[in-house]
């Protein structure tokens, strides 16, 4: 499995899903509160590395070790997109 690789495409798809959260929040289609910061939050979350899970349980047919591994690392990556739009969303709040 390339480590590498992994966190190479997690960082993509966490700053695509960042972009995403603050083009919603820049557009202004909804007062932007609490309860739309969560919303917007759960979308973030939900879709983050989905493209790196695919690609890596098919290329790699990863063992138990390695999927462990693989969802920490994305574990990560999650917790770094919450704190990154909690910080990002307190001037409009």
């Amino acid at each position: 499995m390339d480590i590498g690789l992994l966190h190479t495409m997690c960082k993509e798809d966490t700053r695509k899903g960042f972009n995403e959260f603050k083009n919603a929040i820049d557009i202004e289609l909804f007062p932007f509160n609490q309860n739309v910061k969560q919303d917007l939050q759960e979308q973030l979350l939900q879709g983050l590395c989905k493209r790196t899970v695919k690609l890596f349980v098919e290329r790699y047919n990863p063992s138990e070790i390695q999927l462990e591994y693989l969802s920490k690392v994305i574990e990560q990556y999650k917790q770094i997109a919450l704190n990154t739009s909690n910080n990002y969303s307190k001037r409009f709040l």
